[in-house]
């Protein structure tokens, strides 16, 4: 028995047909991303005009941080009354999440894995830059990089429902130790320094 594929005009076209329908998804998948991206940044550009990337537990489906151009978290998973970025947006962009994802394709589409590891993953939005990455361990917070926590017996990622809240509020001097911060954030927290009166 032969191990060569039929090549009768009938196999052809079918052969090709296949091809084609394989593009054409592949291709649907990446406009899928695209859109779910594209909206996703309207949603939250409505409340947080300078977020530039966002950071999603691919996992789980979920947002679960927002970044400005320079890597400054601007909202962060758990939700909490507050926030700036309303309880109905994250919502919305969760159920647009779990509708484009399982389609996978997120590597080809510019979903990086961030900083934390896996499951969680970065991708820009429509018109912003990815943040310059954090070295490794390390993640970054209004304040500058810090190390990432991590929970006893759980080396790789931390469980949502646990995750301390991170302050919002104008810089404090003990928010990282002083070796730990990204260089991005130096000037900024030497400026907060001099409206105190501290330098």
């Amino acid at each position: 028995m032969s191990d060569i594929l039929s090549t009768t005009p009938a196999a052809t076209a079918l052969s090709a047909a296949c091809e084609q329908a394989y593009q054409a998804a592949i291709t649907a998948r990446r406009a899928l991303l695209d859109a779910t991206t594209a909206y996703a940044a309207h949603l939250i550009r409505e409340a947080l005009p300078d977020a530039a990337a966002i950071t999603v537990d691919v996992e789980d489906k979920e947002l679960y941080e927002v970044l400005d151009a320079r890597g400054t978290v601007l909202w962060h998973a758990p939700d909490v009354a507050g926030h700036v970025l309303s309880a109905g947006i994250v919502d919305d962009i969760d159920a647009l999440l779990c509708d484009a994802i399982p389609f996978g394709g997120l590597v080809g589409a510019g979903w990086e894995t961030a900083a934390r590891g896996l499951p969680y993953r970065t991708v820009a939005l429509p018109g912003g830059l990815l943040p310059e990455p954090c070295t490794p361990g390390l993640e970054p917070t209004p304040c500058g990089a810090r190390p990432i926590p991590r929970l006893p017996g759980e080396p790789g990622r931390r469980s949502r429902s646990l995750l301390p809240g991170r302050s919002q509020t104008p810089l404090a001097d003990s928010c990282c130790p002083a070796p730990l911060l990204h260089p991005l954030a130096r000037p900024l927290v030497e400026h907060v320094r001099v409206r105190k009166g501290q330098i």
